[in-house]
């Protein structure tokens, strides 16, 4: 068997180490960047007229405007005049997990979702329901931060304005810093790195 000198394996390490990288970054899709989101911004989704509406819209309701089910029996006119009046509404929802968290889709009169981007306040909505309260609304709204780029430092220049807490995710070991400002809670994860947007949560109008 051929041995190979040791300058010699050296420069073939560092040549396999050159060259992997450089392949791996050629074949990789680059990663999407994020949308940029500010602090006025994610404040104001707390009077924004979709997520009013949302807030107005009871679990049988929103039940009723999942998406799957409209789309079996679509035309192009509402079916009855309930549904036309819950179409009024402007968003279709899909089931989340279970049906007391349901996705909200902004949707047109007639059910089709809409396309494109959306703008923060209507994006990866998800409305969370108490079990079998069927003629109640959601008793929180979240907006996932996962696409969206958001500096902590604008709410921690204006830390007298919010209240801070701190915990533990529920079956995880990851902690979490919240700023709360009224009705609206913004979620940070925390780590080595520093802090990460992680989501904002929306109490109702009523709370």
């Amino acid at each position: 068997m051929r041995t190979i000198p040791l300058s010699s394996s050296i420069l073939l390490v560092v040549v396999v180490l050159t060259f992997v990288p450089n392949l791996a970054g050629q074949t990789s899709k680059p990663t999407p960047r994020k949308r940029i989101v500010s602090l006025e911004t994610v404040l104001s989704c707390a009077d924004d007229p979709l997520i009013g509406r949302i807030f107005a819209t009871d679990l049988s309701t929103a039940v009723s405007l999942n998406r799957i089910l409209l789309a079996l029996h679509r035309t192009d006119k509402p079916s009855n005049l309930d549904e036309a009046d819950a179409l009024m509404k402007g968003f279709v929802t899909d089931s989340v997990g279970d049906m007391t968290h349901l996705g909200i889709l902004p949707s047109d009169l007639s059910g089709h979702v809409l396309k494109g981007p959306m703008p923060f306040c209507h994006s990866d909505l998800v409305a969370i329901y108490k079990e079998h309260a069927y003629n109640s609304g959601p008793i929180h709204l979240e907006i996932d931060g996962d696409e969206w780029q958001f500096d902590p430092n604008e709410v921690l220049a204006h830390a007298d304005h919010f209240e801070f807490s701190s915990g533990v995710f529920t079956n995880s070991t990851g902690v979490f810093l919240m700023a709360t400002k009224g009705r609206v809670s913004i979620q940070f994860t925390c780590s080595a790195a520093g802090l990460k947007f992680y989501r904002a949560i929306y109490l109702p109008p009523d709370v």
